[in-house]
């Protein structure tokens, strides 16, 4: 299976983690691997959703360049992403058994820091296999049937990409959750492997990274990459940051800051 991998990098501020170009360029498939990084093209400023259509924009370019550069299938990674080192050959072995999309596993930066697989999506609703703790405890490091979503760490089939572009529906989501929504209705497979578990990076309310992880009461831990958190901040389950004003204590600033 030919594969171009794509890694766009944030629509705003055109970022890129260390972490994440180590983690692409380790990753192990015995077949041809092609690497397209992208800056972004961001073309709309208008209208109540600029920033969702030109993450969708982005991508079709990386739609076109794999159906014009004669690819089997677009491995998405964005670039705040950590994947393992057989994310490709894994992903690669789900579509060779029939699945349209596959997808990566990893933890929501936002909100309630759920797990990226989702079991259902109804309009702009779902619920993730996270939501129920025993399940996914139960499929941990199997692939499993999903209703997508997240493009995080994603292999996308040619069939699905020569099917529709990415497309924004409803500015209340971005194109991930459109994808999902129109391969199932299409009639496509979509699959998540458990066992590509990927770290999510996040700079709230420190550098840390988020991992999915059936060891924890709350199905992830968090990996801190400068230490950990200053005694002042407390995260709690809900994902939120507290910060105690009685515990500030002496913290230097540096000049500049």
């Amino acid at each position: 299976m030919h594969i171009l991998v794509f890694c766009p990098l944030a629509p705003t501020t055109p970022m890129i983690f260390g972490r994440t170009v180590e983690s692409i360029f380790r990753l192990e498939y015995d077949g041809p691997l092609h690497y397209r990084f992208h800056k972004g093209d961001n073309p709309y400023t208008g209208g109540n959703r600029p920033a969702y259509d030109n993450i969708a924009h982005n991508f079709n370019l990386a739609r076109e360049a794999m159906l014009r550069g004669g690819y089997d299938a677009l491995l998405t990674i964005e670039a705040d992403m950590i994947v393992p080192r057989d994310a490709a050959s894994r992903l690669a072995r789900c579509l060779e058994e029939g699945a349209d999309i596959a997808y990566g596993l990893y933890v929501w930066r936002h909100g309630n820091r759920k797990w990226s697989a989702y079991t259902s999506i109804d309009g702009i609703g779902g619920l993730s296999l996270s939501s129920d703790p025993e399940r996914a405890r139960a499929v941990w490091g199997q692939v499993v049937e999903v209703a997508g979503v997240g493009l995080g760490c994603t292999l996308i089939s040619r069939r699905v990409l020569k099917s529709f572009p990415f497309h924004v529906a409803d500015d209340r989501c971005s194109c991930d959750w459109w994808l999902a929504v129109d391969a199932a209705r299409a009639g496509m497979r979509q699959v998540c492997d458990t066992g590509v578990v990927c770290g999510h990076i996040t700079l709230s309310p420190a550098l840390q990274v988020l991992w999915p992880d059936v060891r924890e009461e709350r199905l992830y831990r968090v990996d801190y990459l400068a230490g950990p958190p200053p005694e002042n901040v407390i995260q709690r389950e809900d994902g939120k940051v507290e910060i105690i004003v009685d515990r500030m204590g002496d913290t230097p600033v540096p000049k500049g800051v």
